[in-house]
């Protein structure tokens, strides 16, 4: 996986409400190996105004893995995903490999309409960790189960191989 491709990853969460002021959709994009550095070094650089100081609220999260000082990204998508701290390698698995709910199962569950869109393979770490639960990132095949028994309303993304091309012979673009 290229350092700075960039994943995007769409939650829809399409809400009936009588507020005019409430949110219709929530939309997290995931710039992959982008930090603070990189968004400050585009502001200096841009002589036009960036995006990024358009929008009106900005928030910052520590993706600091249990396990190691340098974080990888699944154990970082994880801290994204449900809020906790996980292992590097991990899935939304606790230090147990016990799952860890996230926020697009918990917007689901409230009858949301949700979606995943990666440029890269939708089983790969990032987009993963919002819809499977794995104690390891490689277990590309178990995620792609994992995603079609999410019940994601749309899935977007690379990886069909570990859909229709599974050591278990199994073609989940047919039987899910």
């Amino acid at each position: 996986m290229k350092k700075n491709l960039i994943f995007f990853i769409i939650l829809f969460f399409f809400i009936e409400s009588a507020y005019s002021s409430s949110p219709k959709n929530v939309i997290l994009l995931i710039g992959d190996g982008m930090g603070l550095s990189q968004i400050t070094y585009g502001i200096l650089k841009n002589k036009e105004a960036s995006n990024f100081e358009r929008f009106k609220y900005i928030g910052l999260i520590k993706t600091a893995s249990t396990s190691d000082e340098i974080t990888d990204s699944a154990a970082a998508a994880t801290a994204f995903a449900s809020g906790k701290k996980t292992f590097n390698g991990a899935i939304c698995v606790d230090g147990d490999k016990k799952s860890l709910p996230t926020i697009l199962e918990i917007a689901k569950e409230k009858g949301f309409a949700t979606g995943l869109i990666a440029t890269s393979s939708i089983v790969h770490a990032t987009p993963a960790a919002f819809i499977s639960h794995q104690d390891s990132r490689h277990n590309y095949e178990e995620i792609a189960l994992d995603l079609v028994k999410n019940e994601v309303d749309v899935f977007i993304g690379g990886g069909l191989k570990f859909f229709n091309n599974r050591r278990d012979k199994i073609d989940l673009t047919k039987n899910y």
